[in-house]
Formats: C-alpha cells, sequence, structure tokens
C-alpha cells in the first residue's frame, strides 16, 4: 500500500514537472506503455493547473492581439489624415 502510494505520488510530481514542456497525453501514453495505467485522479490537479496555465498565456495573447488590432487602427486613422492633407 505504502508503494503504490509512493509510485501515485512520484507519477503526479513526474507529471507536474513535464507538463510544462510537453503534451500531458505523451505523458499519459509513456506511462501506460511503463505499465502504469493512470486515472483521472491521479493526474487531475495537474490537468487543471495545465488548463489553467494555458488558459492565462491564450488569454495574454488575446490581449495583445487586441491592442495590435487598435494600434493598426490608430496608425490607419493617423496615415488617412496625412494623405488627406497632403503630408506622405
Amino acid at each position: 500500500m505504502a508503494f503504490k502510494k509512493f509510485l501515485v505520488i512520484r507519477n503526479q510530481y513526474f507529471m507536474q514537472r513535464m507538463s510544462e514542456y510537453i503534451n500531458l497525453r505523451v505523458i499519459i501514453q509513456f506511462l501506460k506503455e511503463q505499465g502504469h495505467a493512470m486515472k483521472y485522479q491521479e493526474f487531475r490537479s495537474t490537468f487543471e493547473d495545465k488548463v489553467q496555465s494555458d488558459s492565462y498565456f491564450e488569454q495574454i495573447l488575446e490581449n495583445a492581439k487586441t491592442l495590435l488590432k487598435k494600434d493598426i487602427g490608430a496608425d490607419t486613422y493617423i496615415k488617412l489624415n496625412h494623405l488627406t492633407q497632403g503630408i506622405s
């Protein structure tokens, strides 16, 4: 029983460290190939952390895209004003 708990904790730690670098599906597949079929409870916190982290970075990228669109719009407006005034 204690050894099984040790393996679960070791696998959770491994997944948490590696989730930053590779896809969770790849980790789970690797562990299956090594003979350890994972239950959802064993990787739930890692999965949730990964989703939260990815969502955070996705939101940063969406915000950056929105700001870039606003900058392009403002620059286009300025350029159009310059063109109507004869400034190039």
